[in-house]
């Protein structure tokens, strides 16, 4: 569980995108870096990238579209919304002169999921799961990587969701565990990577996210052994999957997805549930089958 005073700080500064409202905040919050980011690429002037930023204006902002002077158009958009009083025009403005805040992750990943083998979602998001949701773990060990100057190496963040039976249609719920031997600043910047402030393939699951249930510090242990990939996060998450190796195969070689999209990457190896006890953030189901991957590696 998360304690003491950085737990305070969680629910008034990273957190703030964590509530009800986290998705269309979210939204809002990357188009203010795009915006800010197109305006320091080209000097204020480029229409033509203003228009394309038009486009993607997020359902619930003010009505009125980009024009004028890209710095003003982010500013627009950072005041039409006020999330939890936070004003979007300060928290964003650093990114003015360099864009982007620069980040990269690379490690291992693993999941299972409440599907029977194998789970229809990984197939395609728009596949209806076995039952009338999907529920799933997702375990990200990340061996190297910095998010802006902190290095994020050796930390570990877990994802559990409970979604609708055909993932597309969002409303998704969320929590987010970080690993409690994690510091503050790495912390800090891994919550706005895995919610999907920063960009890149959480940044485009957002739009499906319909509850934040929170972020909580936990000890999260990993262990990845051949074929064999566990987890424990604290006393609530405990499962373990094997790589699945079709029957006939001389060289021991899994079965890979390839071509997938999942935030891991596009080819991910089959596995089923050998174990499984979950139940975390309101969430609670059986483990059947599994997902790993040995390299994931994430950069914006």
């Amino acid at each position: 569980m998360v304690e003491g005073a950085h737990a305070r700080s969680l629910r008034c500064k990273p957190l703030r995108a964590l509530s009800v409202s986290y998705a269309l905040r979210g939204e809002t919050v990357l188009l203010v870096r795009q915006l800010r980011a197109i305006g320091s690429r080209t000097g204020e002037g480029d229409r033509s990238s203003l228009a394309t930023v038009s486009a993607r204006w997020p359902p619930g902002l003010s009505d009125r579209r980009p024009e004028g002077r890209i710095s003003d158009v982010a500013d627009a958009a950072a005041a039409s919304r006020p999330v939890d009083g936070v004003d979007l025009r300060r928290d964003t403005q650093s990114l003015g002169k360099g864009g982007f805040m620069s980040w990269n992750l690379a490690g291992s990943y693993v999941e299972t999921c409440s599907c029977e083998l194998m789970c229809p979602c990984n197939l395609s998001l728009d596949h209806g799961a076995t039952y009338d949701f999907c529920r799933v773990t997702l375990v990200f060990n990340i061996h190297q990587g910095a998010v802006d100057s902190t290095d994020v190496g050796g930390c570990k963040v877990a994802l559990i969701a409970d979604t609708p039976k055909v993932m597309t249609d969002g409303n998704w719920s969320v929590g987010v565990f970080v690993d409690d031997r994690a510091t503050d600043a790495q912390f800090d910047q891994l919550v706005q990577v895995f919610s999907g402030q920063l960009g890149g393939p959480m940044g485009a699951l957002v739009p499906l996210i319909g509850e934040m249930l929170g972020v909580e510090r936990a000890r999260i242990d990993v262990d990845d052994d051949g074929l064999s990939h566990s987890v424990r996060i604290g006393e609530v998450i405990d499962f373990e999957i094997e790589d699945i190796v079709p029957f006939g195969v001389e060289t021991g070689q899994p079965v890979k997805f390839s071509g997938m999209f999942h935030p891991a990457g596009s080819d991910l190896t089959m596995a089923e549930a050998k174990r499984s006890r979950i139940k975390a953030f309101g969430i609670e189901y059986e483990g059947k089958t599994g997902l790993s991957k040995s390299d994931f590696s994430w950069a914006a």
